[in-house]
């Protein structure tokens, strides 16, 4: 009688077993900009706008095209303190606001920060309140889409089923 412990099986187990740890691994550090608008609400909206209004940090409307470089704000905001001692326009940023901003390192983990990044990076627009005739308030705002599967993480799926089928039905 032939298992799926016997040796004819054991390389295509170890396959799918290595394929489908490495699907669960690759799919739980995704996220989707949602999750950047909600960390972004949560840690960053008291001290910055979405449009070029101040507070007590700047406002972050057209922050692509004054900073192109999405690592420059990653740095940023996991740990200014530090990112500021290597890098001048860092610094004279740091000086033009002298309330001093929070230091997410440890904080948030570097997915949630790359999630807020690219949220900020989407350019949202800051949210109004309508009013309709019927005094119906809503809350508009940007239109985030949701991310639908990976393809490649679909393949993988795809081929990780076909190597079982195959497997069990040599």
């Amino acid at each position: 009688m032939i298992t799926l412990c016997s040796s004819r099986f054991r390389p295509g187990l170890a396959l799918v077993t290595t394929l489908a740890l490495s699907l669960l691994l690759f799919t739980s550090t995704t996220y989707a900009a949602s999750d950047g608008k909600k960390i972004f609400k949560t840690n960053c909206a008291s001290c910055h706008f979405l449009d070029d209004k101040i507070s007590t940090g700047p406002g972050l409307a057209g922050i692509s095209g004054r900073r192109p470089d999405k690592q420059w704000l990653f740095d940023w905001v996991k740990d200014n303190e530090t990112f500021s001692k290597k890098n001048p326009e860092a610094m004279a940023l740091k000086n033009k606001y002298p309330g001093s901003m929070n230091v997410f390192a440890g904080v948030l983990s570097d997915e949630d920060i790359k999630a807020v990044v690219d949220y900020i990076y989407s350019e949202p627009g800051p949210e109004k309140k309508v009013t309709d005739g019927s005094g119906t308030t809503t809350q508009t705002g940007p239109v985030v889409e949701e991310k639908g599967i990976n393809p490649v993480y679909l393949l993988l799926t795809i081929a990780a089923i076909l190597l079982i089928l195959i497997n069990v039905l040599k």
